[in-house]
This record gives C-alpha cells, structure tokens and sequence, in this order.
C-alpha cells in the first residue's frame, strides 16, 4: 500500500509551478516507470524551464501519487 498522498494531475501541475516560481505550461502525464512526468509547453526560449521541472519533480515523484480526477473525487467524497 502506497503512503505517498494522492493528487489529480492540476494539483500536480500546481505544486511544480509553485516550486518553478513561473508562470511557465506544465502538462502532466503518467508514466509506469516514474509514477508521472511533467513537460514544459514553453516557447523555444524556455529550454531551461524543463531542466528545472525535471530536477525539481524528483522530490514530488517520492511524496505524490498521481491519480485520476475521477477516482480522486470518489475517494475524497467517503
């Protein structure tokens, strides 16, 4: 059983751009191996803004988990 806390995609999105400090794109998708990537939608401009989501998601990857809104709001409602 998974203790890390359960989170929606846009609550995700929310915390990395909190911790970027800008007002950059991040789109969130799940993947088997990591648990869930961030990408920075950014003009070509912004290359180091996903350097920085990369290094700053490690820390988010070991506390969240992510799931499904749907499922997210079934549980929450209990």
């Amino acid at each position: 059983m998974s203790t890390r806390q359960k989170v929606t995609s846009t609550e995700l999105k929310q915390i990395i751009q909190q911790r970027l400090g800008s007002a950059v794109f991040v789109t969130i998708h799940r993947n088997a191996q990591l648990g869930f990537t961030a990408t920075v939608v950014a003009p070509i401009k912004a290359v180091g803004a996903q350097q920085a989501v990369d290094a700053i998601v490690q820390d988010p990857r070991l506390a969240y988990e992510l799931v499904d809104l749907k499922a997210h709001s079934s549980v929450s409602d209990r």
